[in-house]
């Protein structure tokens, strides 16, 4: 029974400090993957699309971003970010 699933993954904080182009808050931005995971009775055998973004945890905007720009924000080597 392969089936494909959908699973949202909560990677934390980022070292993002700025205002939301939406709501205009300062705030810290989230950082989520998803993940469409092909799966064999519940067990996920593989990942076949992925996408990373960031998120304001006020109105919920968000943003795709490529993985390595998110691991530099998550490792908070890199303070800048244009939305």
């Amino acid at each position: 029974m392969l089936k494909s699933k959908k699973i949202k993954i909560t990677l934390g904080d980022t070292f993002i400090q700025r205002k939301c182009a939406h709501c205009k808050n300062p705030v810290t931005f989230k950082a989520h993957r998803i993940e469409r995971k092909i799966v064999l009775f519940e067990k996920p055998l593989y990942t076949i699309h992925a996408v990373s973004y960031i998120s304001c945890p006020i109105c919920d905007l968000k943003r795709e971003i490529s993985g390595t720009k998110l691991k530099k924000y998550l490792s908070g080597k890199t303070h800048v970010l244009m939305l």
